[in-house]
């Protein structure tokens, strides 16, 4: 886009990707490392890890949002 506008949308994009990378991340290891019976996790990392899973998906859906609001927007113009 020569002249974009809602310049905006595309940090807000990026920071709910980053969001994404980096809650996935948490969850992985926290699964990597939980292992049954004689998991080394404490119990406060299990319930970061569901709430991070819920942070990944919010962030993804954020990012695919934003950007796409900032290529509507380019594109009407």
């Amino acid at each position: 886009f020569p002249n974009p506008v809602w310049k905006a949308s595309i940090v807000v994009s990026l920071i709910g990707f980053m969001i994404t990378v980096l809650s996935s991340t948490f969850t992985l290891t926290v699964v990597v490392f939980d292992r049954g019976e004689k998991s080394d996790v404490p119990e406060w990392s299990r319930f970061c890890s569901g709430l991070s899973i819920i942070l990944a998906w919010s962030g993804f859906a954020i990012g695919i949002i934003a950007m796409t609001v900032f290529a509507i927007a380019n594109l009407a113009t």
